[in-house]
């Protein structure tokens, strides 16, 4: 079972292979799928934390999520878009440092308590 270390060096290798033999999202599910019983909460608490923050107007942008997905008018991939950036430290993403959205401070603390943990 993966820590949540182990769970952050699994998302990065995924992210940084580009030779891997599925999908970036297929390979970090799969690490999703061996953490440990400490991990699993603070993981889940995270995208919880992103989901709210996208579903929230702030920083003067409209929200980008809507009923857990993307709103009305939006261009396809938005929510996920924007979940992917207020997550991209946990997991293992990079993202635009000049979004609102990238590694947002409401959620950064579940990073923190990875590490820690």
């Amino acid at each position: 079972m993966l820590s949540c270390a182990g769970y952050l060096q699994c998302a990065r290798k995924c992210n940084g292979d580009s030779q891997a033999p599925f999908s970036v999202g297929a390979c970090v599910f799969k690490c999703r799928q061996v953490v440990d019983d400490k991990t699993g909460p603070i993981l889940f608490a995270s995208a919880q934390c992103a989901m709210n923050w996208c579903s929230t107007a702030n920083d003067m942008a409209a929200p980008r999520c809507e009923s857990g997905g993307d709103p009305v008018g939006a261009s396809v991939g938005t929510c996920r878009a924007c979940t992917d950036n207020v997550q991209a430290s946990i997991e293992g993403f990079s993202c635009d440092p000049n979004s609102s959205d990238c590694d947002a401070t409401a959620c950064a603390s579940y990073y923190q308590l990875c590490l820690a943990n």
